[in-house]
């Protein structure tokens, strides 16, 4: 546990996460200074509540001298290590953790944390779902949208499901939860953490001070990646394990062959989902939880928000919204779960990756490929490479209005965009929410509804 009592807390951002752990650290007892690059018009609500619990907020260039008698350093998720002020807090000695190593720290909640390239969001969903149906008190929390500060209670029976970034583990040195999640790992935000390398090495933090009593659950191909650690060890995807035999997710880890779930009855498309239901399922498993409620609650699982988010089915046209396919990896796998033809809506600010693996799969897939943002033209290179039809466009939707015109009936209209949003909106949320306001107002404008 971490007093905060009279220390000096620096917190670095003020968006949701930058607020929330401001506004506990002053509440416990800490003095706290926030340095936020933008604005103060754009956090203006935030900035006054802050203020008026005593706490500092200053806007515009960090201040190195803020640092001066800090006692800790709390960078928001996002803000590179490479940032000087965080450089400068290092110099000196001071810790640097994240949200995430800080609420671990004040909490002796059970933790379940999920970390990977691509279906965190998906698999922690999942996994909250299973435990609820089986009557365990659990919540959602972390990268998924909401900071794990604002779950933590002194009600040890609720259990902290926590989706990781590799942004919150770079910032992390006592982190352990009990049972630990790696679903995959892929070239991502090689720009931000400088190579993939030290992107891997962000992610394996999670696992490096596990002890005997805690699980550490991967499927086969990242099994490797955490042998290191002292956790007992749970795959997903081959037997002794969760995985798939005749249709049905099964599991052999309480002696003999025991049947979960058909694979028809699961409500999710694609491959990369199957695992992601492994994933939930090893994970409840190692909770006690049956197979029955297991099956009950995959079954009746809803979907994640701008994940394969069918949003219109119009004249024999589908709409898909992916807006949270933010790499290549995770399109490939969107367009992997479908057997019509697509029309792909992608593009956006690139992460460090190459696309040419993505064009590949796309070929006899993807009968048109729709490209916007600042890597446009990239993806175009890649995908005419493959003789893929594309089309660059100024705008989201722009692509909408051509993608309904090129449509036909029993095709896929899907965004997937297979990199990141901030070079047009403020998130993937936005860009989700733009695609399928455009869909709907074009559908409206020609007639189609």
């Amino acid at each position: 546990m971490i007093d905060l009592e009279n220390k000096k807390v620096i917190v670095i951002g003020l968006a949701r996460t930058g607020y929330a752990v401001a506004k506990r650290c002053r509440e416990l007892g800490a003095r706290v200074w926030v340095t936020e690059m933008g604005e103060r018009l754009g956090r203006a609500e935030e900035s006054r509540s802050l203020e008026a619990l005593g706490v500092e907020v200053d806007f515009g260039p960090h201040d190195i001298g803020i640092l001066e008698g800090a006692d800790l350093v709390i960078p928001s998720p996002g803000i590179p290590p490479s940032t000087a002020i965080i450089k400068e807090a290092k110099k000196r000695g001071l810790p640097v953790i994240s949200e995430i190593e800080l609420s671990s720290r004040l909490t002796t909640q059970p933790i379940i944390g999920v970390t990977g390239t691509n279906g965190k969001t998906t698999t922690t969903a999942l996994v909250v779902d299973i435990l609820r149906a089986a009557g365990i008190k659990s919540e959602a929390c972390g990268n998924i949208g909401r900071p794990m500060v604002e779950f933590l209670t002194s009600d040890n029976s609720v259990t902290l499901v926590v989706e990781l970034s590799s942004f919150q583990l770079e910032f992390v040195d006592q982190f352990r939860p009990d049972v630990g999640v790696l679903l995959n790992i892929t070239p991502d935000h090689l720009n931000w953490h400088e190579g993939f390398e030290a992107y891997t090495d962000a992610k394996l933090k999670m696992f490096a001070r596990q002890t005997s009593s805690d699980w550490a659950i991967a499927n086969e191909s990242c099994l490797r990646l955490i042998d290191f650690g002292q956790a007992r060890k749970l795959i997903f995807g081959r037997s002794p394990g969760v995985f798939i035999k005749d249709q049905w997710i099964v599991h052999d880890l309480k002696g003999g062959l025991r049947r979960i779930l058909k694979l028809g009855d699961l409500p999710l498309r694609g491959a990369h989902n199957l695992a992601n239901a492994m994933a939930a399922t090893a994970v409840a498993l190692t909770q006690e939880v049956t197979e029955e409620v297991i099956a009950t609650a995959l079954r009746d699982f809803k979907g994640v928000e701008h994940r394969l988010d069918l949003i219109l089915q119009i004249s024999g046209i589908l709409f898909y919204n992916d807006s949270k396919a933010t790499n290549p990896e995770a399109t490939i796998g969107a367009i992997g779960s479908f057997s019509e033809e697509i029309i792909l809506l992608a593009g956006g600010r690139n992460k460090g990756n190459d696309f040419d693996q993505l064009a590949l799969e796309a070929k006899g897939r993807v009968k048109s490929a729709i490209l916007f943002g600042e890597s446009a033209s990239e993806m175009t290179d890649s995908f005419e490479k493959h003789s893929i039809q594309t089309k660059k466009v100024n705008s989201l939707e722009e692509a909408v209005r051509l993608g309904i015109k090129l449509a036909k009936v029993g095709d896929v209209v899907l965004l997937s965009p297979a990199c990141a949003s901030q070079d047009m909106f403020s998130d993937y949320q936005e860009r989700g929410h733009c695609f399928e306001n455009a869909v709907k107002a074009e559908v409206g404008l020609n007639g189609k509804s």
